[in-house]
């Protein structure tokens, strides 16, 4: 947030904001998928750590051609 010092309070909420719907939009397909397993929360962490690791490395390779 270093580069949005002027306007951090903003830039705070706008951030907790997207990563609240975004969670709440990956939660519901996987709690509706419960069975009594954990096979479900598994899946649901999985997905997460995957979408991370495919997002970090696309905004990797975008910042690497902007220099």
């Amino acid at each position: 947030m270093e580069p949005l010092g002027h306007i951090a309070g903003i830039a705070a909420s706008v951030i907790g904001s997207v990563a609240t719907i975004c969670g709440a939009l990956m939660a519901v397909p996987f709690g509706q998928t419960f069975d009594g397993t954990l096979g479900p929360l598994l899946m649901g962490a999985l997905f997460a750590a995957c979408a991370a690791f495919v997002t970090l490395s696309h905004l990797e390779r975008l910042r690497a051609t902007q220099t």
